[in-house]
């Protein structure tokens, strides 16, 4: 049997859409330029409203690529640290980190 929604219901729902809103603050919207002929039909240097990470500042051509290549999304609270290194900084951190080691065990 369903429950009816009572007043705290509805607060703890507002609640979150503040928290979304604050959470949206921090994301914006900027042109991505097709860097070459895309499967989606657009060609290269054309201009698409993309999303820009707030932490690389690097733009993605909408809101699936920034989550999949940044573990961020303008529609999903995600964890504040975030917004200062994302997953593509971690990961090109730890690029370099691997490819300093292996430089320094072939000087070795």
């Amino acid at each position: 049997m369903s429950r009816e929604p009572s007043l705290f219901d509805f607060e703890e729902v507002e609640a979150k859409e503040r928290e979304l809103a604050e959470w949206r603050k921090n994301f914006e919207r900027a042109d991505w330029v097709a860097p070459y002929e895309t499967a989606s039909g657009l060609k290269k240097g054309d201009v698409v409203l993309g999303w820009r990470c707030p932490a690389c500042w690097d733009i993605e051509p909408n809101e699936f690529l920034l989550e999949l290549n940044h573990c961020l999304s303008p529609n999903r609270i995600g964890r504040a640290a975030k917004l200062t290194e994302c997953s593509r900084m971690e990961l090109h951190m730890a690029h370099a980190i691997y490819d300093r080691r292996q430089r320094e065990k072939a000087g070795a």
